[in-house]
């Protein structure tokens, strides 16, 4: 679902840049990816010694 999302907001960055409504949507997406899901997938990812 976030690869999909992350695809999309780079499709409209690509296409229409970071100023208007769909580029500020856009950043918003990868900035909570970043911020939140990121740290949280490589934590389930890493190995449990």
């Amino acid at each position: 679902m976030w690869l999909g999302i992350l695809a999309a907001a780079l499709l409209v960055l690509l296409l229409f840049g970071a100023v208007g409504m769909l580029g500020i949507i856009a950043v918003v997406a990868v900035c909570v990816y970043l911020v939140d899901v990121r740290p949280r997938v490589e934590e389930v990812q890493k190995p449990r010694w």
